[in-house]
């Protein structure tokens, strides 16, 4: 018996929405242990290179400064695609460290806020008095996301940076060590 050419299509469809709905469950109960070492490679906002966790960072001590600077964003807002702030640390060299997480894959990525400088031509961003830029300078041009979750980081500084409270001034990026 001859089956209808709807039903092996409506087959299909069930499957498709069923490892759907599981790949969405698994996700949403924190399997970014489970993606270790994989992430698809996309211009969509997604992470390129290993899923990882920014356990460095995320040990720094809290910034009051930069939460100031970014305002509601500090608190885990959304600010591009499925990427917001986790944590906003003080660096070894006094620079603001923020620590980006990924919602889809769990993983982290990392930007810093130095004072404008001479150097801020190889900046991510800039706005009046801050640049920011991928830990380790601009030796490695930043992904494609990066570039775009620091272009919407500089507008949310560049619209608090005025009326934010700074206790101290932000040390200025001294640039790359070449080996």
């Amino acid at each position: 018996m001859a089956s209808h050419p709807s039903s092996r299509s409506d087959v299909a469809a069930n499957r498709r929405g069923f490892l759907g709905r599981i790949a969405a469950g698994l996700t949403g109960l924190g399997t970014s242990s489970l993606l270790a070492g994989f992430a698809p490679r996309s211009d969509k906002g997604r992470m390129y290179g290993p899923v990882r966790q920014a356990r460095e960072a995320l040990a720094l001590p809290a910034d009051a400064d930069g939460s100031a600077l970014l305002g509601r964003a500090a608190g885990g807002e959304i600010i591009e695609r499925a990427w917001a702030i986790g944590h906003i640390g003080r660096g070894r060299g006094g620079q603001i460290v923020l620590v980006l997480v990924d919602g889809e894959t769990g993983g982290h990525a990392e930007l810093e806020i130095w004072g404008r400088g001479s150097s801020d031509a190889a900046a991510l961003a800039v706005t009046e008095r801050t640049a920011l830029w991928m830990p380790g300078g601009a030796l490695v041009e930043a992904p494609p996301h990066l570039q775009r979750i620091a272009a919407r980081v500089a507008v949310i500084v560049r619209r608090n940076e005025a009326r934010a409270l700074q206790t101290r001034m932000l040390p200025l990026h001294v640039g790359d060590d070449v080996a």
